[in-house]
């Protein structure tokens, strides 16, 4: 998105009414994105605490 805004390229969503060319509109992009890692590493962590609890409980597959 950096990339893209250095050329001048800014965005609208037509169905969520967001429009990221003013400081409100960029907020809400960012806010988006931070939940959208947030929730990536949320899974990541979950997926991470169930192989090693697999692995604790003597698992070798994914129906253990």
């Amino acid at each position: 998105m950096n990339e893209l805004r250095e050329w001048g390229v800014e965005f609208v969503f037509l169905r969520e009414s967001i429009n990221t060319t003013p400081p409100g509109g960029k907020l809400v992009f960012h806010v988006f994105g931070a939940v959208a890692a947030l929730e990536r590493d949320l899974i990541l962590e979950r997926t991470m605490g169930g192989w090693c609890r697999q692995g604790a409980a003597g698992g070798t597959d994914a129906s253990s």
